[in-house]
């Protein structure tokens, strides 16, 4: 007779995939002979070189498999109904990679000897074992960075006490509902009245079973430690709720918040010091709420992003190409796209930093033909020891545009990408000033000198990423939407027109300085093409990740043509127009601005 625990590990495995297929009676004698594990979350299962001896079902909570050399990477999750370990038992050689638990977790261990019984006596077994096998090298064929499924238990900590936790939990609960079945958890009971800490674990997996998403509200964490540790380990994601500079006691020798999503909340702007912040947590995401009416809307955007249903828009580099994006962006926000995140590589890192900070479509346009047309900013040239120009009317540009702005404090969540020369890496500006990071992140090489930052020296991101798509997926927040403008290069057509002796005369001198009589591109007009020739590979395997793309025909506009902002401007918004009528998908009752 099965214990109640012992049938509950029976239902768990009857849902596994690799166990389907089997017999109740194999069932129950795996049930019985398996053994129960529990692992604390950040407590290492087993690491890679270790003896392949067993296979691992996960019957609660959530484990990462990790790669630890040549650099740590995280290669996939590992949530409730998977099994894991079996490849080893196959080989008979160790453990590939190292599996580490990212929440308090529940596994059940089956020993080898029960592997080769079903592998001998149920014939199903292997065939779906094969099958389980087949996807997972099939999902690591389709992209080296995994995305994360949306969060299944959410952590909301409130940093300081009187913060409104309670009300943003109420708000979240509600939006969250609209796409699948969640459940608040506070620290007292149904009955109000207080549990015991080892009444927590299972009410939460009773939870966890009967809703696709739990929320954990820890309102007090000064005053109630336990449950507010409680939180944090089985939490798939945390939410750290800030309102002022203060960093409370309870806080100042914990690093379980390191790698949490902090969200600001205050009745104005500039209260809180959030790069202060960004310091002390290293957040894998900020989130701004105001005190007003727009506290609501606020909510809703960040409910988005934990239910994987915000819309992500990345814009290529391209030069004066990159202007296409400003027609996109009009034609999204026409029709009615939500966009709750934006990323950008060189010219598109401009133009999505201005949209992040709340700039519409004409506002933008405005102020790319007053910077890019009237003033140029590329013209303070200079003998090109370091670079073609001094690159001060850059930095006084973006000084203009952006001010102090800080990107955390953006309007949308924004991050761009530059290239590290040092140390031949991309780079991806997060948080710190937007200036400064759009700065880096169109520095043509040659063009302007390069920025020194940090120990490392940076250039235009399009020398490894011209369309940081791969960036913004990692995240797995919801789709994604990129803007490619890198159109094929036209040959330069040299127009003779004058007198024939002074034609003679050009041509002459033309061959003193150039060389040749043949039309080559001039040189900003080659560097720019330079950096999108050097990320084509990768700017063809980043659309992998994404759910839309959207391909100005941009061909006729010469990389340095800024003077071409209207027409590419329309140019971008008809490739919008298409390719959303091809997508109506993209235009869903969940992402139009109604939901607001």
């Amino acid at each position: 007779m099965l214990s109640q625990s012992q049938v509950v590990i029976g239902d768990a495995l009857r849902q596994v995939a690799v166990f389907a297929s089997l017999s109740d009676a194999m069932r129950q004698r795996l049930v019985i002979r398996a053994t129960p594990v529990r692992v604390r979350a950040g407590e290492w299962l087993f690491r890679a070189g270790d003896v392949g001896d067993s296979l691992y079902v996960v019957l609660s909570g959530r484990l990462e498999v990790v790669r630890e050399s040549p650099g740590p990477a995280v290669l996939r999750a590992l949530g409730r109904g998977q099994a894991f370990g079996e490849l080893s038992l196959l080989t008979g050689g160790p453990r590939a990679a190292s599996v580490r638990a990212r929440r308090d977790s529940e596994l059940l261990k089956l020993t080898r000897e029960d592997f080769v019984e079903l592998l001998q006596h149920v014939p199903d077994f292997g065939l779906a074992l094969t099958q389980s096998l087949g996807e997972q090298l099939l999902d690591t064929g389709r992209a080296a960075t995994p995305t994360p499924p949306a969060p299944s238990s959410i952590a909301l900590v409130a940093v300081h006490a009187g913060s409104p936790a309670s009300r943003l939990a109420d708000e979240l609960v509600r939006e969250l509902s609209r796409w699948r079945t969640v459940v608040r958890l506070d620290p007292s009971d149904e009955t109000g009245g207080r549990e015991t800490v080892s009444s927590h674990g299972a009410r939460f997996d009773r939870c966890e079973r009967e809703a696709e998403q739990v929320l954990l509200v820890a309102e007090s964490p000064q005053g109630d430690r336990e449950w507010t540790d409680f939180c944090l380990r089985q939490a798939d994601r945390v939410l750290a709720l800030v309102d002022r500079d203060e960093v409370p006691a309870w806080l100042a020798d914990r690093a379980a918040l390191r790698g949490c999503d902090v969200v600001y909340c205050s009745p104005r702007p500039g209260r809180i010091d959030t790069e202060a912040w960004h310091g002390l947590l290293e957040p894998r995401a900020t989130h701004w709420l105001w005190l007003d009416e727009t506290f609501r809307a606020g909510a809703r955007r960040i409910a988005r992003r934990l239910a994987s249903r915000s819309v992500g828009v990345v814009l290529s580099g391209g030069g004066a190409r990159g202007l296409a994006h400003i027609g996109v962006l009009e034609e999204l926000t026409a029709a009615g796209v939500v966009i709750d995140r934006v990323a950008g590589c060189s010219m598109g890192s401009f133009i999505g930093a201005q949209f992040a900070g709340g700039a519409d479509a004409n506002a933008i346009a405005l102020r790319c033909e007053e910077e890019l047309v009237h003033r140029n900013p590329w013209s303070d040239y200079t003998i090109p020891i370091v670079a073609a120009t001094r690159g001060r009317k850059m930095r006084t540009m973006l000084a203009r545009v952006f001010g102090s702005q800080q990107i955390q404090d953006l309007e949308r969540a924004y991050f761009c990408v530059s290239a590290d020369l040092i140390n031949s890496e991309l780079v991806s500006h997060d948080h710190g000033p937007v200036a400064t990071a759009v700065g880096a992140s169109m520095c043509i090489p040659g063009s302007a000198p390069a920025l020194a930052l940090d120990g490392r020296v940076l250039v235009d991101g399009g020398l490894f990423d011209n369309l940081p798509v791969e960036g913004m997926a990692s995240l797995g927040e919801g789709p994604i939407i990129a803007v490619d403008v890198t159109a094929q290069a036209h040959p330069p057509v040299v127009t003779r027109r004058g007198r024939p002796g002074l034609l003679k005369l050009r041509d002459q001198l033309r061959r003193a300085v150039v060389g040749d009589d043949a039309p080559h591109p001039g040189l900003r007009e080659t560097l720019f093409r330079s950096i999108v020739l050097a990320s084509r590979d990768t700017t063809e395997a980043a659309k992998r990740y994404a759910d839309l793309v959207i391909n100005p025909e941009t061909s006729s506009i010469g990389l340095t043509a800024f003077g071409e902002l209207h027409r590419a401007r329309e140019l971008g918004r008809r490739a919008a127009w298409t390719a959303l009528k091809a997508s109506p998908a993209l235009i869903s009752p969940s992402a139009r601005t109604q939901d607001l």
